[in-house]
């Protein structure tokens, strides 16, 4: 009997402390999601086994959210498949409720250089918004952009009277995404009055877009050159979110130099980081803190070589990859700012297409913007996933599916997916 009541007393009191405890402590909230930018968009279909397929683009996606991540890229035209990725940065003790998705939608309109007599055609598209509040009992909120998703599509009815459509997709020349979040820049569409909230929730969003012919390399008598859609309708979804300290606290917002990368090849193999210190304010006392850097904007443009059979041809490119990233230097997954504030990156920028697929040469000029976003409180470091899925598009013009099919690659027909993230 007396070692039942032992038994009975240390079990109550186990179950008193482990009460007690999880009084003292409620569980941590769950880690908040930020945005790092995309990768691995790059089509994987490799002709007789070696050679690859660059391609327009149709579709262009990376995004993360409410427990989710989300990717798209379609070429538009010919068949092919890509696992394209989202990256985040799991954030600790921070607080950032469901994104919200700003949608922008417009048209261009083709017309030719009066002196090449080559067609080309531009969007540009701008919407300012206010970025989702914080949770309940979370410190002031920072905007920030959680990733997008780009379409094109062909209407049969804006083209040159009996011309049809070529493709939904675009030989792009340019691209370029900012979002810049506060009250200056957004003129205080929150309703933040000026001076308040210097780093806050309103954000104007800035689209461009530039296209150009395809630039064909096949010439012989009887050869045609590729048809152009004359005007391509744009949609644009913009995932605008917020990030905030527990308990009060306020995130230091650090903005940081744009990244560049010009005068790169197109014609690559592979797509090289560049080694990038980003400066936070390193916490308190300057030893080091919980951080993570957000991507606020990128973009590339592409130029014709100066000399060479290219020089004199249209700026528009297919492309086999695209990527705007930032991860921790060295192979590690961790944000987490030194003394000083110092962190290091290395991040992917630009386009590229293979030397061996027949696309002419062209250099790409490519930057990315990013903060530098500091916790008040003790936390553990951020971690940078990554988020994906497979993509695929099958056939080929005049060929049906005879050379490519998804369903023979046991690939789903689909042009987006949508994962829940661990």
């Amino acid at each position: 009997m007396r070692s039942f009541a032992r038994a009975a007393a240390g079990l109550g009191l186990a179950l008193a402390l482990a009460l007690a405890a999880a009084t003292a402590a409620p569980p941590r909230p769950p880690a908040a999601a930020v945005w790092a930018g995309l990768r691995g968009h790059a089509w994987r279909r490799r002709l007789a086994g070696v050679v690859p397929t660059p391609h327009r683009v149709q579709r262009l996606g990376a995004w993360v959210g409410g427990g989710r991540a989300g990717v798209g890229f379609h070429p538009g035209a010919d068949g092919d498949w890509a696992r394209p990725e989202a990256l985040y940065s799991e954030v600790p003790e921070a607080l950032s409720p469901p994104p919200g998705v700003v949608l922008l939608r417009g048209r261009d309109s083709a017309g030719r250089d009066p002196s090449s007599g080559q067609l080309s055609a531009s969007i540009r598209l701008e919407a300012r918004a206010c970025a989702p509040g914080p949770p309940a009992g979370g410190g002031p909120a920072v905007g920030v952009l959680q990733g997008l998703n780009l379409t094109s599509s062909c209407d049969p009815a804006r083209q040159p009277e009996g011309t049809a459509c070529a493709s939904d997709g675009a030989w792009l020349t340019r691209l370029s995404l900012e979002v810049s979040c506060g009250v200056e820049a957004a003129q205080g569409v929150c309703g933040e009055a000026p001076g308040e909230a210097p780093d806050g929730r309103s954000c104007l969003v800035q689209f461009e877009a530039g296209r150009g012919e395809c630039p064909d390399s096949v010439v012989h008598p009887l050869h045609r050159p590729k048809p152009f859609d004359r005007a391509l309708d744009w949609r644009l979804e913009v995932h605008l979110g917020s990030l905030a300290a527990p308990s009060g606290g306020e995130l230091a917002v650090v903005p940081q130099p744009r990244v560049r990368a010009d005068a790169r090849p197109l014609l690559a193999r592979n797509l090289e980081p560049v080694r990038v210190t980003f400066s936070g304010r390193g916490g308190a006392a300057g030893g080091g803190g919980p951080a993570v850097v957000a991507l606020r904007g990128f973009g590339f443009a592409l130029r014709p070589p100066e000399a060479g059979p290219g020089a004199s041809l249209p700026a528009g490119r297919y492309l086999e990859e695209l990527a705007f990233a930032c991860e921790p230097a060295g192979g590690g997954d961790s944000w987490q700012t030194a003394v000083g504030g110092a962190l290091e990156a290395e991040c992917l920028l630009g386009v590229r297409a293979d030397p061996r697929s027949l696309v002419w040469p062209a250099t790409v000029d490519a930057w990315l913007d990013s903060t530098v976003l500091e916790l008040p409180v003790p936390a553990p470091p951020a971690r940078v996933r990554r988020a994906g899925g497979a993509v695929c598009a099958s056939g080929d013009p005049g060929l049906g599916d005879l050379l490519f099919s998804c369903r023979r690659r046991g690939i789903p027909e689909r042009s987006d997916a949508v994962v829940a993230l661990d």
